[in-house]
């Protein structure tokens, strides 16, 4: 995995949402997206927590196909 595969990955057309749940963290609201693959996706899951006032991303989650969590992006410290 590389940079330049998660800034490739073109989540609207590769991915589709399964689940939006409301979290609250640090006293913000967050939209918590979870996503899974279409036909071309190249993660077995993606989660994204998304800040509801800005839609700011706090994080991602991203998993590969093999089920081992290589990668957590913090965008924002929490």
């Amino acid at each position: 995995m590389s940079w330049g595969d998660i800034l490739s990955t073109e989540l609207s057309v590769d991915y589709r949402v399964t689940n939006i749940l409301n979290e609250k963290i640090k006293g913000e609201n967050y939209y918590h997206l979870i996503l899974v693959p279409n036909d071309n996706g190249m993660y077995a899951r993606m989660d994204i927590w998304v800040e509801k006032n800005t839609y700011m991303t706090l994080k991602e989650n991203i998993i590969m196909l093999l089920v081992k969590c290589l990668s957590i992006l913090l965008l924002k410290m929490l």
